[in-house]
């Protein structure tokens, strides 16, 4: 058991400092029968205040280290934009326990595991930091969501999207989530940004097993044979969270194959030695490096879910960019990722 807890983790779990800037907004997430969470985010519009000229909505989650950067992102990318005032984005903050206790947050504030928030568990209460009640970290995206459709009637696309470990959130939130749904219904096309994550979640027990050609197969054909945990969650859909069991992994797979969902990545971002890169046997049957691993889960998803795959789930590669969300998003290509209709956005 342990074992495989370990291959289901990141590289780096060793606590890291608090924060050196708490986002400044609030989302207010009532609790049903009284009480709210509060959850610090970034954005340009509050999702509590009707406004009829927004069409396009975007969500970014940070990285494993919390440094949200967004609001510097979106700052400069919609300057002098005419469309700017058609566009609301929201950047998410989630807290570790290091981070309320250095800002001195209150009992409404949830915090979450080092990484525990990447893969959507549940909130922490522990007996130095007690709560009464916890909240999946996909859920508060799901309530943000929520929001966002009462206060935008005039909404008509969406991006819900992260960087790094936010990749990684968004890869198992576009499998999973309960407001792609909510979207639908109310008219509004979907699509997803998975940006740079360090692991993915596959749908199978297969492995790539070559690569000229490309072929999936059993570990057992691979060099990490012995790998226990690369089929538990976050790598698989082994052993899933709360969230993600009521969705169950018949279910996930279905979801996934059928959203729509641009991969970028920098294409320098390949050093396989690299801050946060998960290296367990389990990520490195995904690939050596970030760069690598998208690439590889591309044409699993082929594999699993047929050649047509390809034309929902597409690739941007942004030339001399290595590991960093500014250079990533802050280019031509970069940018139409976050604020394009599907129709419209950039991919290879």
């Amino acid at each position: 058991m342990i074992a495989m807890v370990m291959a289901a983790a990141p590289a780096a779990l060793a606590q890291l400092p608090p924060v050196d800037r708490v986002s400044p907004e609030r989302l207010v997430i009532p609790i049903e029968g009284g009480g709210a969470h509060t959850v610090p985010i970034d954005w340009n519009h509050d999702p509590a205040v009707r406004n009829e000229s927004v069409r396009h909505l975007v969500v970014m989650v940070h990285g494993y280290s919390r440094r949200n950067l967004f609001h510097e992102i979106f700052d400069n990318l919609l300057a002098g934009d005419p469309r700017a005032g058609e566009v609301a984005w929201y950047a998410p903050h989630f807290m570790c326990k290091q981070d309320l206790a250095e800002y001195q947050l209150g009992e409404s504030y949830p915090y979450w595991s080092e990484g525990g928030w990447a893969i959507g568990h549940n909130s922490r209460s522990d007996e130095d930091m007690p709560r009464d009640h916890r909240i999946s970290s996909f859920a508060v995206i799901d309530e943000l969501v929520k929001q966002a459709l009462a206060a935008f009637p005039n909404l008509e696309s969406a991006v819900l999207g992260g960087f790094s470990a936010g990749g990684q959130f968004a890869n198992r939130y576009a499998a999973g989530n309960r407001a792609h749904a909510l979207l639908e219904a109310a008219g509004v096309s979907v699509r997803y940004v998975v940006a740079s994550p360090s692991s993915y979640m596959y749908f199978c027990e297969n492995r790539l097993v070559s690569r000229d050609p490309i072929r999936f197969g059993p570990v057992s054909e691979t060099r990490h044979a012995d790998c226990e945990g690369f089929h538990t969650y976050r790598l698989g859909t082994r052993g899933l969270n709360e969230y993600m069991s009521a969705v169950g992994p018949e279910k996930l797979a279905a979801n996934y194959a059928s959203r729509m969902i641009d991969y970028v990545c920098g294409g320098d971002d390949d050093e396989r030695a690299s801050r946060d890169l998960a290296t367990g046997c389990g990520a490195m049957l995904q690939g050596f490096h970030r760069l690598d691993r998208m690439f590889v889960y591309r044409e699993y998803l082929a594999f699993r879910f047929g050649a047509d795959a390809k034309d929902r789930h597409r690739i941007s590669i942004i030339p001399g960019v290595a590991h960093g969300s500014p250079p990533l998003f802050g280019n031509p290509a970069g940018r139409e990722l976050l604020l394009a209709p599907w129709s419209q956005s950039s991919s290879q």
